[in-house]
């Protein structure tokens, strides 16, 4: 019905977006050519890990969930491991408000933002402001301004 058209549009202006057909919203999506995609520009995907230590909060985890050591290595690490290596991935960082997870993703050669710890729990806000420090939105998604401390 009705629902399932829209949703269909839906589907392929977002497969369209994303560059991975060329397509109308009244007709289903056609295969691009390696050349026709090759010009169209790149998207642009920043992947934000909201790390935070809520000791107070937690018995099981005293010293902060994200420094937990599984398999050798912090749980804060591994999920940065993982993140960085997707393939839609373009740039991956650990946002925190925390000095431990700071030094601990530094000193492992990922890249640190520092947020304001207003937002708690709020990861949407941390991440927000994450892509602010970076001037994510303003300059095609690279990054500008380093992120460090």
């Amino acid at each position: 019905g009705t629902r399932q058209t829209a949703a269909r549009r839906a589907r392929a202006r977002t497969t369209a977006a994303m560059g991975c057909a060329a397509s109308k919203a009244d007709e289903p999506a056609r295969k691009v050519s390696s050349r026709q995609m090759l010009a169209r520009p790149k998207v642009r995907v920043l992947g934000v890990i909201h790390a935070r230590c809520d000791a107070k909060d937690s018995k099981a985890f005293p010293h902060g969930k994200p420094l937990v050591d599984v398999a050798g290595a912090p749980l804060v690490w591994r999920t940065f491991l993982k993140v960085r290596g997707a393939k839609c991935v373009s740039r991956c960082v650990v946002a925190t408000d925390d000095d431990r997870i700071a030094r601990v993703v530094a000193a492992l050669g990922g890249e640190v933002v520092r947020v304001s710890g207003k937002w708690g729990s709020h990861t949407a806000a941390a991440v927000w402001e994450t892509c602010e420090r970076l001037r994510f939105w303003s300059d095609g998604g690279g990054g500008g301004g380093g992120g460090g401390g």
